[in-house]
């Protein structure tokens, strides 16, 4: 008590401490943690390894040995070669002594001119009731010795019967539990001794004749219609088939409660195709041979059902004792061999079989003992439940875990201490308690938790979160109106993820966060920026002498963002390189300028052609002779104009500024002859033109020949040089590029030095988030660093109201009410008022607890109390006892019989005195008030008095449970059923929702909810049909809501109803009824649905209108045999109706649900909305 006394006082500090520091965490344990009991560890360390979930059926020989005999020896056959009968093929045949074919021993039978010999050994053979049993069958046919041939001898067909036919058959069929194969034999008696051949049977098994003398002649089963005729032949015929197990031998009551089946097979043949009677039975004789059939399907369908029930099977729920049990008899099931009981290699042959009967015997013996124990374990393993319970206190601490014996008394640990917990003016007074309530003995699995119990009466009345900020933390706080409590968290622990930018080349992910409680907004960086990717679109250009170039470009592969590109300028020629000298030209040759070339691209320049200057000739007219001045030709000439004899005129030149005019003539020798020479006329210039000097040329004066356009180039001045301009370097921006310093030429422009480009910057923007408001929307502001720039972006839509509902204030018998409201979380904005609602005052019934007076106790009148609430509104008067009645000197109170002690007795009695009437008491016991029609329904439907009748009715009507559902009792539901075998009237879908859930062979499993306030269930149970009464299956407790029916038969439908009830004065009154469902074991043809298939879950319909439903069931996997249509029902009748069809018919404005569900109870639900 110390301790906990300080715990509060702790407490107490610290909550004082919270109010003016709100971060500081504060943390006290409402009760300590104690060591944890448990058997958990110890029970599990008890079961056994489980068997395995796989089992394989054992299985017989699948051949069998048959020794040769007289009858069947080496011989030579058709083909040349020699055969010998060896190994024949079987199927789960379990002993089979060595066969002999020997005509000695065998049956042998003749009639009508016909003799039949059968050859096989006692064998034992097993049915499992699924794999076909057989074994091979020898027999010798011939006509019989001594008789005449008259070519009519056929066998129609051989097959083994049960002895009963012999008396009574109509019809060849075979024996109820074996039959025979089509028979093959050889075509003629040369071919009788053609031994059975591993290799040489018709159909390559290795049992049989050869395969070019073999016919089948003999039909099985009914309608023969192949046959064997011999003719006027005596000769034997060897005949080959195989001895079945007929299915029907499940149907045969001995083999059944024996476990096996012993039978010595008449066998019959008919020598007549008219329709078989006792007259026509020409052959018949019973075996000496013993066939045994060991029925082995017992363990089979055992040992299946096992292995399938381990695939879900719990040990936990059973105790270790019953489950190592349960273990045990299914490993059994799978070990058992029938093999085991035969020894195949004992040497004995089909002439020493004497203890066959004992073997079979226990074998049978075995396999009934194997599974008897499997079934008693199984019955053990039911009764022998565990459940696990557990306790855990408020602060999530073990404190018990144990299993417990179906019915043990659970140790219940004890709860924490009550304490204060909120602050010092004790406004949330907490204590503690088991949830759910604790079971006094253990009947299910339970998880107990401690819970903390706050009086509903006393919470706080906290106002809204105001966001706050210390230590450089933000939080968040509140403050209870009445006591002045603040409840603080930090943001941190409340952020949500709100939106987020992505990282980009070259900004960071903005990742946007907000309180859930108060709406704060931080923002975070994410993923850090990528940076570009660049890849080249356009690799580098070189410049050339005469071009300019471009550096490579490179773009961002993901922003588009792009470098390089850069003009190269153009490099200029440098012709320094002397390829040839200037050549000057002569008067008859041209000359050549001097030629350069570029030492940067090789381009070549210079080299023009020097015109030929001509003659310049001078006349020599002493000598008749013209001579040039420049190269000394020299030519005859004449001026006088005389031409000599022979010369003709070839042309005529005059005069130029440079060159004399002549006349020329020529003989036919070709020489020639000038005459008429005349003077050159000199060259006539004009006026000089001045050719100013560039920046990179030369200046100088020219002249030029009017005559014939000679220029002569004079007083030359120097090139001037360029005129160097700075280019200014231009600053990026966010938006432009900027560039480098350059330098050009003011005076020609040329581009001396160019300007390169510098990238732009881009913007870099900072965030501001402002976050969305109740009734404004929230958008994120982006400003660049930079250059100022701002845009708004990132929107975020209103929060709009974060509606809570202002629960409804049901009014009371004298307190006020309110109508529900609502209001907004975080603005605190009204959006709907509350109204206040009258108080209704009580009303005013009878408690019905009236205690009758006694000779020697007060009774007391019934209270009066409010039906509403249950307050006593008046204590019923005192009714004082009514004392003794003696009569007049009775030995004994005629009320209570009690001895009188004033009792004097007489000196003769009286004969056959007659008592005295008992006088009227003074204050006589009031009586209970009549019933009602309605308490008198119920009185005679329960069986019970008055007080309790009017308590159920008072019960029924304050939950507002409906006469048809409460007369609903345990007779109604067992009596006849409603007719067509539908649903009771007053049974609800929606208020007890019943379905089948796992399905077996053997077994049903119904589940259904929890119905309020119910203290338990009754299952109804039976058979399908129209006829079939309901049982009572299982009451079980309102915690409860499944059961599973077993020892069912498979492919059967069973019908079920779950009736919850309510226990008043002793008696179970039926508050809920499901519907009818109907469902089918496995095993059989038909199947259950999977589930409810509709077209739509949800429907708006206006007031009036109309809405169909599509439903269909989903099926597992065979189909379903229907009991009753898809069903509809709806939660609220006055909201909208449905048929049955699934018709919905809107009522009025409101929201309602109509359920849509199959026959086995699966269902699907369409919510209803009508405007």
């Amino acid at each position: 008590m110390f301790s906990f006394k300080k715990t509060i006082a702790c407490l107490m500090s610290l909550i004082m401490i919270m109010t003016v520091t709100p971060f500081t965490a504060v943390t006290a344990s409402a009760a300590t943690a104690k060591s944890v009991s448990s058997n958990i560890d110890e029970t599990n360390k008890k079961y056994h390894a489980a068997p395995s979930k796989t089992f394989t059926a054992k299985t017989g020989l699948s051949e069998v040995f048959w020794s040769n005999s007289a009858e069947v020896n080496d011989v030579s056959s058709s083909d040349g070669k020699s055969h010998k009968q060896s190994y024949a093929p079987s199927s789960n045949v379990l002993y089979w002594p060595s066969a002999y074919n020997s005509e000695n021993n065998c049956l042998r039978f003749q009639s009508n001119y016909l003799e039949f010999m059968t050859f096989y050994p006692s064998a034992v053979l097993m049915w499992d009731g699924t794999t076909d049993a057989y074994m091979p069958i020898m027999c010798v046919a011939q006509n019989s010795a001594n008789t005449l041939f008259d070519g009519n001898r056929t066998i129609y067909y051989a097959a083994p019967y049960d002895s009963e036919r012999i008396s009574n058959a109509t019809s060849p069929a075979h024996s109820a539990n074996f039959y025979a194969d089509t028979w093959r034999g050889s075509k003629t008696s040369t071919e009788q001794n053609q031994n059975f051949n591993a290799n040489m049977y018709g159909n390559n098994t290795p049992f049989g004749f050869e395969s070019n003398v073999l016919t089948e002649f003999i039909s099985s089963g009914e309608n023969a219609n192949q046959f064997y005729n011999f003719g006027n032949d005596r000769g034997k015929r060897n005949l080959a088939s195989f001895l079945h197990i007929d299915s029907n031998i499940d149907n045969d009551a001995s083999f059944i409660a024996d476990g096996f089946l012993a039978k010595k097979l008449y066998w019959t043949t008919n020598s007549s195709n008219v329709d078989f009677t006792t007259a026509y039975d020409n052959n018949s004789g019973q075996s000496s041979s013993t066939i045994y059939v060991v029925n082995y399907k017992p363990i089979v369908t055992a040992a299946k059902e096992a292995a399938k029930d381990l695939e879900s099977f719990d040990q936990t729920l059973y105790t270790p004792d019953a489950v190592n049990e349960y273990y045990k008899a299914i490993q059994d099931l799978y070990d058992c061999d029938p093999n085991s009981s035969f020894n195949q290699n004992d040497g004995k042959d089909a002439t020493d079989i004497s203890d066959t009967a004992v073997r079979v015997a226990n074998c049978t013996n075995d396999i009934k003992n194997r599974v008897s124990a499997y079934e008693k374990a199984k019955a053990k393993l039911e009764n022998s439940k565990q459940y696990r319970i557990k306790f855990t206190n408020s602060n999530t601490d073990l404190l018990s875990d144990n299993y417990y014996k179906a019915g043990d008394k659970i140790v219940v640990p004890v709860l924490s201490d009550s304490y204060e917990d909120c602050d010092e003016t004790g406004h949330c007074t907490v204590t503690f308690e088991w949830q759910p309530a604790v079971e006094k003995t253990a009947s299910a699995n339970v998880d107990y938790k401690e819970q903390k119990i706050v009086p509903a009466k006393t919470p706080h009345n906290y106002g809204s979160y105001s966001q706050v900020t210390q230590d450089g933390k933000n939080g968040h706080i509140r403050t209870c109106s009445e006591c002045g409590y603040k409840d603080w968290a930090l943001c941190d622990d409340h952020y949500v993820k709100k939106s987020s930018t992505p990282a980009t080349c070259t900004q960071d992910e903005q990742i946007v966060y907000e309180c859930s409680v108060c709406h704060r907004i931080k923002t975070e960086v994410g993923e850090k920026k990528k940076g570009h990717d660049y890849e080249v679109v356009s690799p580098k250009v070189d410049a050339t002498c005469e071009t300019p170039g471009k550096t490579e470009e490179k773009r961002c592969k993901n922003c588009g963002d792009t470098i390089g590109g850069d003009v190269i300028p153009a490099l200029k020629h440098d012709y320094s390189i002397l390829v040839s000298k200037k050549q000057e030209a002569t008067c008859t040759a041209d000359g050549k300028e001097a030629e350069y070339e570029c030492s940067k691209c090789g381009k070549h320049t210079g080299g023009e052609v020097i015109k030929a200057t001509g003659h310049n000739y001078q006349y020599f007219e002493a000598e008749k002779k013209i001579v040039c001045s420049k190269c000394g030709d020299e030519k005859k000439v004449d001026t006088s104009y005389i031409v000599p004899e022979g010369y003709t005129l070839v042309e005529t030149v005059e005069p130029k500024c440079t060159e004399f005019g002549y006349t020329l003539y020529q003989n036919k020798d070709g020489e020639k002859f000038y005459n008429n020479v005349k003077s050159p006329t000199g060259h006539q210039y004009g006026e000089p033109t001045v050719v100013a000097p560039t920046c990179t040329e030369q200046g100088y004066t020219i002249y030029k020949c009017k005559n014939c356009g000679d220029t002569q180039k004079t007083d030359f001045i120097n090139a001037k040089g360029h005129t160097e301009v700075i280019d200014e370097a231009v600053a990026p921006t966010c938006t432009q590029s900027g560039l480098t310093e350059g330098k050009h030429c003011s005076v020609c422009g040329e581009v001396l030095e160019a300007q390169k480009e510098i990238q732009k910057l881009g913007h870099s923007y900072i965030k501001n988030v402002v976050a969305p408001t109740c009734t404004e929307q929230g958008y994120t502001i982006y400003k660049c660093k930079n250059c100022g720039d701002t845009y708004k972006d990132d929107y975020v839509k209103a929060l709009g109201h974060t509606e809570v509902i202002d629960e409804a204030v049901a009014p009371t018998c004298t307190q006020s009410g309110l109508t529900e409201g609502k209001h907004c979380s975080v603005c605190n904005a009204v959006l709907v008022k509350q109204e206040k609602i009258d108080a209704k005052g009580h009303k005013p019934v009878s408690a019905n607890n009236s205690v009758r007076p006694t000779c020697t106790k007060d009774g007391k009148q019934s209270d009066t109390i409010c039906s509403v609430c249950h307050e006593t509104l008046k204590i019923g008067e005192m009714i004082k006892a009514t004392g003794h009645n003696f009569g007049n000197n009775l030995a004994n109170c005629l009320v209570c019989g009690v001895a009188n002690p004033n009792y004097v007795a007489p000196s003769q009695p009286a004969p056959n005195p007659t008592p005295s009437t008992p006088s009227t008491p003074s204050n006589p016991t009031p009586s209970t008030p009549p019933l009602t029609p309605g308490e008198n329904k119920i009185a005679n439907s329960y069986g019970v008095d008055s007080a309790t009748a009017k308590l159920i009715y008072i019960y029924l009507t304050q939950n507002n449970i409906s006469s048809e559902t409460s007369s609903l009792t345990e007779k109604v539901m067992t009596g006849t059923p409603v007719k067509g075998d539908g649903d009771y009237k007053g049974s609800n879908f929606g208020l007890l929702k019943a379905k089948t859930t796992k399905i077996t062979k053997k077994s049903v499993t119904v589940k259904w909810n929890k119905v309020k306030n119910a203290d338990g269930y009754i299952v109804y149970g039976a058979k399908c049909g129209a006829k079939s009464k309901y049982k009572v299956l299982k009451v079980v407790s309102g915690k409860t809501t499944s059961y599973t029916q077993k020892k069912l038969k498979k492919g059967t439908y069973y019908k079920y109803n779950i009736v919850a009830f309510k226990n008043i004065n002793g008696a179970k009154v039926t508050t809920a009824v499901s519907k009818k469902i109907h469902a089918t074991t496995l095993g059989g043809k038909y199947g259950v649905a999977k589930a409810v298939k509709v077209n739509k879950t949800k429907a708006t319909i206006k007031k009036g209108k109309t809405f169909k439903i599509k439903a269909s069931e989903i099926k597992k996997d065979k189909k379903i045999r229907r009991h009753r249509a898809i069903c509809y029902e709806s939660s609220n009748t006055k909201i909208a109706t449905v048929n049955s069809k699934g018709k919905i018919k809107a009522k009025k404005k409101g929201k309602c649900t109509i359920y849509v569900y199959a026959q086995n109870g699966v269902y699907k639900t369409v919510k209803v909305t009508v405007k």
